[in-house]
Parts: C-alpha cells; sequence; structure tokens
C-alpha cells in the first residue's frame, strides 16, 4: 500500500483541527470560564463534533451501500466524485445540526407556553419543510450528473447545501419542537415526557413520508422497492427524532454541568491524540514508507 501526499495532508491536517480544539478546551477558563467567549466557543465544539461524526459515518454508509447495489449510479457521478460529495454531505449536516442546535437551544431558557396542539402543527410543519429541502437535495443529485464536477467541487457544493439545510432544520426544532422548562433547576435533570417524544415522532413521520414520495417522483425507482424505502426511511426517522427531542433538554442540561477542569481534561487528552497524529509525517520518513 502507497500513501499519496494528499491522504498524508488530510491526515495531518486533522491532527492540526485536534490540536486547536484541545487547546481551546484547555483554554477555556482564561476568558471568564463559564460565562467567557471560549466556554460558549467549546460548547459550539461539543456539540458541532458528536454530530459531524454520525452524520459522516451515516452518509458514507449510504455510499457504501449505494456502491454495493446500485454501481451505475455512483458510476454516473465518477467513484471519487461521489465519495467526495458523500464525505461533503456528512460534514456540511453535522456542521449545520450542531451549529443550529448550539446557537438556538438557549431560546427555550426564555419560556414560551405551547399548547400540545401548537406543538403537533409545528412538528408537521418542520417535517414539511425538512423532507422539502431533502427533495431538493434528490434534485440536485439527479442532476449532478449532467454536469463535469471536480473532488473539490462536489465536496464543497454538497457541503455548502447540506449545511444550509441542517442549520435550518436543528433550529426550528431548537425553537419549535423542543419543550421549555420555565426557571430550570440545574441541580435537577429534566424528565422525559412522552408528549415529547410523540412530537418528534410526528415530525420523523412527516420527514420521512415527503422525502419518499420525493424520491419516487424524482429516480422514479421499482414501486415495490420504493415503498420499502419509504416506509423504512419514515419509522428511522420518526424513532431517531422521537427520541432526540425527548432528551435535547438532558443533553443541553448536562452540556451546561461540564465544568471547566473536565473540558481541560478533555483538551489535554486531544492534544495528545492530534501530537500522535502529526508524528505519523515522521514515522513515515523513518521507516522510510513509499509515497507518492
Amino acid at each position: 500500500m502507497i500513501i499519496t501526499h494528499r491522504e498524508l495532508a488530510i491526515f495531518l491536517l486533522f491532527g492540526q483541527f485536534l490540536d486547536l480544539l484541545g487547546g481551546l478546551y484547555v483554554a477555556t477558563d482564561i476568558l471568564g470560564g463559564k460565562q467567557g467567549v471560549l466556554r460558549r466557543l467549546t460548547e459550539l465544539f461539543t456539540y458541532i463534533v458528536p454530530t459531524t461524526i454520525v452524520t459522516l459515518f451515516g452518509y458514507l454508509s449510504i455510499f457504501l451501500a449505494l456502491y454495493a447495489t446500485e454501481p451505475k449510479l455512483v458510476a454516473a457521478f465518477g467513484r471519487d466524485t461521489a465519495l467526495a460529495g458523500s464525505v461533503g454531505l456528512g460534514v456540511g449536516a453535522g456542521i449545520g445540526y450542531g451549529l443550529g442546535f448550539a446557537l438556538n437551544i438557549r431560546y427555550r431558557n426564555h419560556y414560551v407556553a405551547r399548547s400540545i396542539r401548537r406543538r403537533v402543527i409545528y412538528a408537521v410543519l418542520v417535517g414539511i419543510e425538512s423532507g422539502g429541502f431533502g427533495c431538493l437535495l434528490y434534485g440536485c443529485i439527479r442532476l449532478a450528473p449532467s454536469f463535469s464536477f471536480t473532488i473539490a467541487s462536489a465536496f464543497l457544493l454538497a457541503a455548502a447545501l447540506n449545511f444550509i439545510g441542517g442549520y435550518l432544520f436543528s433550529a426550528f426544532v431548537a425553537r419549535l419542537l423542543i419543550r421549555r422548562i420555565k426557571d430550570p433547576d440545574p441541580t435537577r435533570r429534566p424528565d422525559i415526557q412522552s408528549i415529547d417524544v410523540i412530537v418528534g415522532m410526528i415530525c420523523g413521520l412527516v420527514i420521512g413520508l415527503v422525502v419518499g414520495l420525493g424520491s419516487f417522483f424524482i429516480f422514479e425507482p421499482d414501486p415495490v422497492s420504493a415503498i420499502f424505502s419509504g416506509l423504512t426511511g419514515s419509522i428511522l426517522s420518526s424513532l431517531g427524532l422521537g427520541v432526540f427531542v425527548a432528551g435535547a433538554p438532558i443533553i443541553a442540561w448536562r452540556v451546561n454541568l461540564i465544568t471547566s477542569k473536565r473540558f481541560a481534561y478533555a483538551g489535554i487528552i486531544l492534544i495528545l491524540v492530534a501530537f500522535a497524529i502529526q508524528s505519523a509525517q515522521y514515522v513515515v520518513v523513518l521507516l522510510n514508507y513509499p509515497i507518492n
């Protein structure tokens, strides 16, 4: 196996990113501690990094599934271009989801009393908006083979498009669907309520149905496979969003409880991992490993 200069550069850039993230975590106390600028920045990273990992894994899994079951579709884009687009979709969605949630979840502290009926209506509207954006993404994928995309342009376009969709979705969810807690007690974990699960499941179900209908009319697949894919997507998105909407107050509560000392410990670990990753270039030279 021969490592290319591009692969080595990507590996080292990832190490530098971890180094930067670790430094921010360690320095949380420098600019005001819990109320400081770095505290807010590290909170943003705390939301963005996990969501990016999850969405990146998800889109890469979809790419591998399509590569195994629909090789002609992947060949229409070119394997490397399709892979770059999948990575871009994952990165853009992860950053958009994390940033939109982190910036808008604080809105819930401004208590707004909403009836169950209104929350259900909001769930349907958010589902239609998010599902419609998913159909727009499908349309772009359908038209993409008509254009000549480079690896870089496929990545950037996919990342930008999914960043917008991810940010809008998470912002709407944080502001409209997640339960408000009046005068929250920082020492008491928020309860999980059944209505939160129901609201999230309704929104996820609507998203799955809209995206399923859009994929049927855009790609014109076999009706049986279209129904199976639509039902599977609806069930998975319904369950996932139901759990997320119900658990989001707990996530925000736990993030707020993280002390500066714990941030520092996490930062030290990230710096050590980054050091190990960035040392790879020297190991490659010492071992005379072939680089193309």
